[in-house]
């Protein structure tokens, strides 16, 4: 049967309609905002959503080394309380005035004897630390690589300097070699949320003073409480992921120079492929 011109147009029109559907159905999802408290224009679409990680981390392990985490912040505690007191005595002795022999005698006796413990906590807090990377000796290793166009060869992050394991080493990425300083351990804080923990320091990847604002830098910083180091893990393809802030739900961005920022998500995410370490 001949259709007329208006019913001829109608079918058009819905075979358009109908193909265009079809179309943007099978586009890959892009970033948009997630429906989870607290998500902003940063965070990721429904369909790319925070992912767990498979560490396969042995429980005991990990309460043995939250023990000796604690334990590690008690006896870093307990050294700068010590350090304070010296330098209070030290200020008493040397303020001059009219102190008698007595008590220079008596001041200098309590200084050495707070010296002294204070070499002791210092020594237990060495001690600790050498348990703390026995115990995570038991933990798979990662590299993280940016993957790069090819041929040119993938960079994986780092923490950069002639001493990156010191506070404040920035992260950036450099051609991958699986050097110490771009070995990590992936920390579950709940099964959706990370910390990155670098094998070289034991040290994590932080969010600079904890910052919320675009265009923060990527530091390292003793593992602690801090809402910078927590991280999510948003798949983008098979193995391929952004890493997103809660602290700030920004992700993290590779700037021209190399080194790691955080910036919006949508239109200058990174995106990480991460990679076991065989072991030898």
């Amino acid at each position: 049967m001949s259709l007329t011109p208006p019913l001829r147009f109608i079918c058009v029109m819905i075979t358009l309609f109908m193909t265009l559907a079809l179309s943007l159905s099978c586009k890959e999802r892009r970033i948009k905002p997630e429906s989870s408290e607290g998500s902003d224009a940063n965070a990721m679409a429904s369909g790319n959503e925070a992912v767990s990680f498979e560490t396969s981390k042995d429980p005991e392990v990990e309460e043995e080394l939250r023990r000796l985490a604690q334990e590690k912040v008690s006896s870093e505690k307990r050294v700068e309380d010590l350090q304070k007191m010296i330098e209070d005595l030290e200020g008493k002795m040397n303020a001059g005035g009219t102190l008698s022999e007595g008590d220079k005698v008596a001041y200098q006796k309590q200084l050495e004897l707070i010296m002294k413990e204070k070499q002791a906590a210092e020594a237990q807090k060495k001690a600790v630390e050498e348990e703390m990377r026995k115990a995570a000796a038991a933990r798979k290793r990662f590299y993280i690589a940016y993957d790069k166009p090819e041929p040119t060869p993938d960079d994986c992050l780092a923490f950069e300097g002639q001493d990156p394991s010191l506070d404040g080493a920035q992260l950036r990425v450099l051609p991958c070699n699986k050097s110490p300083q771009q070995v990590f351990m992936i920390d579950n804080i709940t099964d959706s949320t990370f910390r990155f923990v670098s094998s070289l320091s034991s040290k994590c990847i932080s969010v600079l003073n904890d910052s919320k604002e675009a265009d923060a830098q990527l530091v390292q910083k003793p593992c602690g409480t801090m809402p910078g180091q927590v991280f999510k893990m948003i798949e983008k393809t098979a193995n391929e992921f952004y890493f997103q802030s809660t602290n700030s739900g920004f992700c993290l961005k590779i700037i021209g120079d190399g080194h790691v920022h955080q910036n919006n998500c949508q239109t200058t995410a990174s995106p990480f492929h991460i990679n076991l370490v065989e072991s030898p």
